[in-house]
């Protein structure tokens, strides 16, 4: 196998911006509204108890909706000296009508409408002022504005509805009603719960609304456990307990006796201790030969884990492990408990056991981050969670500090990990559009410290319906049971969102393939599995878009097969419902367990989820940095930097994305629109970018070349580099590939509703449909592949092209910064170009890598020639 070629250095420009056709908006006259925008502004003066007092801080948050974004919104408002901006978010979509559309050249869009949510803070001075104004323009549509409030005619006139953020809202959060619910259930008389300040830009104001936020939970006979602020991410919170009495009033909705609840400085309520994975019945479990020893301890390790405590003296993990555990977390585990902390750092050093495949060479740095539950609900084992005297968010932000930074103190305990694996996610929390703390901050710190964040799509464990009969569905085919569950999948694409944080923009998500290494006889009769094509996404995976619709989860990666049983099997009237088996027997992956017996440390069972995806997506990783290694050490290959490898190795993963048979079928059951981008959309719910195939990961065949190259870009600037076509392609008909893969890093506005800040993307300079390859995107929607960060395509053809050994594919790689005061920064980025043909063997890779050499030899020649005409002048 050929090592990587290593793309030359590229040409850098900053070319002209290009003007882009784009829809206006048409929004319905202001008379049409007037009458009931005005009622809103009179009902808020009226209901509000608001100060007046000069200097006085600001005691309601005012949310305005408009139809689209208004431009510099925060500086329409700018002249009212007591109003506080906090925040933007996307407020949905909504359906044009005959006063509210879109309109081209061609006439009026039935695209839908986007709405954006405005958050401030206001007093009573600054409110009516705000009505006073709309009075004025409602009255005389030419009214001028007094300076500094000219931008407020655009809020008005986009304006949808206009009202206070209220108790309902800071409720209103996924999860909470249900988990405080439970709590009284099981009897708990101090209820855990996180509350989030709305996050003010000044410190004093901070501290203000602090101290006035626990001087409320003190009131009500609660206390105060810790607190979490990172302005970064414009994240302010506190963990509190409070009073059952006070819950059940809550939930009884008698808001009036809780005065926290209407606490204005509040932004939501939520559940703690969210983050929790079941832990399988360890009762039978099999028994494996003693591991082979590690073979290159001395290496620093590269990859991180973020889990439960691990059974440290397994034999699969002894003298494999750092434990890095500043919160002691060891001490609350007992004999047995240390499972998913001990499944997902097998899967990482060793893969699937049934594959016998070689363990990773370097140690693994495990955090612990997860306890028992120590109550204990349900009369059978813990659950492992996020413990509930912590913030998730002050967990993860001091051990990534600890790890990569370090403090004044003490040194950074592993510069060199560059991954960082996260298998779990939030129960609670569903991706609805707006970006959870947790995405935020591993956003944040994935720029920051340019380290690859690896994180579970999480897991949805809910009963599949199909309307069937048992005796009808007994009658079915595998093909015809599979087509039935798919569809019923896709029916209920609204519930099986995202866990967070698994939205986040430059986190790798990953879902999970119905796939693993058993064979189909260790599925017994009494088990359904409910996919038997090869390549098919797990029915546990959240169907889903990240924000934006971009994709996500972005990979699949072997998760196990998941299967079901009917829990009406003996109502043969009644439709099949299916509900997952949880077993330690296969199908699934076999990974380390700590068994069931003391003292045992060679114990495994099986398991299937999007846990085990995501780890075996990190050991991949983990494989591709001893491959960039041995890169770095070639000609050339400091060329690549070292500091950026995260952002390569996520491109590189990506790179390894692509269609699999189950593509066909996908989409002949579930893309039942014929509009081409329709379908993709749909299709990339289920399969992302696709199921990552390592035979163009870790090096070269003779067929295939692929070049790589990482660096940095500058908002405004383009950078060209180019692939020499082979020679022995030319006038062939035969089947061919250029796969295009762009990844990069983004810095964040945490209170901006477009959020990712850096937009990159690619553009290939040649027309390879009609000219050259004769290929073209099969599989990808165009507009969803550029909202993420990570562009992935596979152009396909077999149309023969003509061109010499001069012929060049040309890539441009583009970047845009929205915000001006970050225009200034450097995006890490990473290119990867495969081209390959796949069933017949040409010389790709020697011509390719000769046109490249051919390349340097005239860079370095002109570099030559610049140099000695510097000295001679």
């Amino acid at each position: 196998m050929h090592p990587h070629i290593i793309f030359p250095q590229q040409s850098v420009s900053v070319p002209k911006p290009k003007g882009f056709p784009s829809k206006k908006l048409v929004l319905s006259p202001i008379q049409n509204k007037a009458r009931w925008i005005t009622e809103r502004f009179k009902n808020l003066l009226d209901s509000a108890q608001l100060s007046t007092k000069p200097g006085f801080w600001p005691e309601r948050t005012l949310v305005f909706e408009t139809i689209g974004s208004v431009d510099n919104f925060y500086r329409a408002l700018q002249g009212l000296h007591s109003y506080k901006f906090l925040l933007t978010e996307l407020g949905g979509e909504i359906e044009p009508d005959e006063e509210n559309y879109l309109t081209d050249d061609e006439g009026p869009s039935t695209d839908l409408l986007s709405t954006t949510l405005y958050f401030s803070m206001v007093n009573r001075t600054s409110l009516e002022k705000i009505e006073s104004l709309w009075r004025a323009y409602k009255n005389d549509s030419n009214y001028k504005f007094p300076a500094g409030f000219s931008g407020l005619k655009h809020i008005f006139n986009q304006l949808k509805s206009v009202r206070f953020w209220d108790t309902e809202d800071r409720l209103n959060v996924s999860g909470l009603r249900e988990d405080l619910q439970e709590r009284i259930k099981y009897g708990e008389e101090s209820i855990p719960i996180e509350i989030e300040l709305w996050f003010h830009p000044e410190l004093h104001a901070r501290i203000h609304y602090e101290k006035q936020v626990i001087a409320e939970v003190q009131k009500i006979g609660g206390k105060v456990i810790t607190r979490c602020e990172i302005e970064q991410i414009g994240y302010h919170a506190i963990l509190g307990q409070i009073p059952s009495q006070c819950v059940t009033e809550l939930l009884a909705g008698r808001y009036d006796n809780v005065d926290l609840v209407r606490c204005d400085s509040i932004m939501f309520f939520r559940p703690v201790g969210q983050c929790q994975v079941a832990i399988a019945d360890q009762e039978t479990s099999i028994e494996l030969p003693e591991e082979q020893s590690l073979s290159n301890e001395g290496s620093p390790p590269v990859i991180a884990v973020l889990d439960g405590y691990p059974m440290a003296n397994h034999q699969a993990l002894k003298d494999r492990l750092i434990i890095e555990d500043p919160f002691n977390f060891s001490e609350h585990y007992a004999s047995g408990e240390t499972v998913h902390g001990t499944s997902m750092a097998s899967l990482i050093l060793h893969g699937d056991k049934v594959l016998k495949e070689a363990p990773l060479r370097r140690k693994i740095v495990m955090c612990p981050i997860m306890v028992p539950d120590n109550k204990d609900r349900y009369n059978q084992v813990r659950q492992e969670k996020i413990s509930e005297d912590h913030l998730p968010l002050d967990l993860v932000h001091i051990i990534v500090r600890r790890l990569l930074k370090g403090t004044p103190d003490n040194p950074a305990i592993a510069p060199h990990v560059k991954i960082i694996n996260i298998s779990i996610g939030d129960h609670h929390r569903l991706f609805d559009d707006r970006m959870s703390p947790w995405a935020r901050l591993l956003d944040w710190l994935s720029y920051t410290f340019n380290v690859l964040f690896v994180v579970s799509a999480g897991n949805h464990v809910d009963y599949i319906e199909l309307e069937i009969s048992t005796s009808e569905f007994n009658q079915l085919s595998h093909q015809e049971r599979e087509r039935l569950i798919l569809q019923a999948l896709q029916r209920n694409t609204g519930t099986r969102r995202l866990r967070s944080p698994a939205e986040g923009i430059n986190v790798l998500s990953v879902g999970a393939l119905h796939h693993d290494g058993c064979d189909d006889s260790s599925i017994s009769h009494h088990q359904i599995n409910p996919f038997v094509t090869e390549g098919m996404p797990s029915p546990l995976n959240p169907l889903s878009w990240g924000k934006m619709r971009s994709i996500k989860p972005e990979i699949l990666m072997p998760g196990g097969r998941q299967t079901y049983q009917n829990r009406n099997r003996l109502f043969d009237t009644r439709n099949v419902i299916l509900s997952p088996t949880f077993s330690p027997l296969p199908p699934g992956l076999l990974t380390a367990a700590p068994g069931n017996v003391s003292g045992k440390v060679n114990t495994y069972v099986y398991t299937a989820g999007t846990s085990n995806a995501t780890a075996l997506a990190t050991r991949k990783l983990g494989q591709l940095t001893e491959t960039l290694d041995d890169l770095e050490i070639a000609p050339r290959g400091n060329e690549l930097n070292k500091k950026i490898e995260a952002v390569l190795l996520k491109a590189l993963i990506c790179h390894g994305a692509q269609p699999s048979d189950a593509f066909e079928i996908l989409k002949d059951v579930i893309c039942d629109n014929p509009k081409e981008s329709r379908w993709k959309a749909n299709l990339s719910r289920f399969v992302g970018y696709g199921a990552v195939s390592p035979e163009r990961l870790f090096g070269c065949e003779d067929h295939q070349a692929t070049l790589l190259r990482s660096g940095y870009i500058k908002s405004g600037e383009q950078h060209r580099f180019q692939l020499a076509l082979p020679p022995s392609l030319s006038s062939k008909t035969v089947n061919r590939r250029l796969m295009v893969t762009l990844a990069w890093f983004s810095p964040i506005t945490a209170q901006r509703a477009h959020y990712r800040e850096a937009k990159c993307w690619y553009s290939i300079v040649n027309d390879l449909h009609d000219k050259t390859l004769g290929a073209h995107n099969r599989n990808y929607d165009g507009n969803m592949i550029k909202k993420g960060t990570v562009q992935h395509e596979v152009f396909y053809g077999e149309r023969a092209g003509v061109f010499t050994a001069d012929s060049l594919i040309e890539i441009d790689i583009n970047c845009k910064i929205k915000n001006e005061e970050l225009s200034d920064s450097l995006i890490p980025f990473a290119l990867v170009v495969t081209l390959d043909t796949q069933d017949i063997s040409i010389p790709i890779y020697r011509e390719v890598k000769q046109g490249i050499d051919g390349v340097v030899e005239k860079i370095k020649s002109a570099t030559i020639d610049a140099e000695i005409g510097k000295q001679s002048k």
